[in-house]
């Protein structure tokens, strides 16, 4: 699982199951949507929009298939910081 939780702040990554972010990091909204990671409900949700705690923080559950690294572009966010997790096969085919 990738998390950036700050602009500029860099990639934390870790499993869902026991992800901390450094306290200076951590705000309510970062606290809900890692509880509801660890929680698993989200195994059980079909794809689509999930409210985790109101709009400021959602899921959005997508199944596809990966691309090569040289066939996409990068991602980036202005208003949002997000979290990113493959749950079944792998990042790069």
């Amino acid at each position: 699982m990738y998390c950036c939780p700050k602009p500029n702040a860099g990639m934390i990554i870790g499993s869902y199951k026991n992800l901390t972010l450094p306290p200076e990091l951590m705000t309510p909204n970062w606290e809900a949507a890692l509880k509801w990671l660890a929680g698993e409900s989200w195994k059980e949700c079909p794809p689509g929009k999930i409210e985790i705690a109101g709009e400021e923080v959602y899921a959005t559950l997508s199944v596809y298939t990966t691309k090569l690294p040289e066939e996409t572009k990068y991602e980036s966010h202005r208003r949002y910081a997000d979290i990113q997790m493959v749950v079944e096969g792998k990042e790069n085919p």
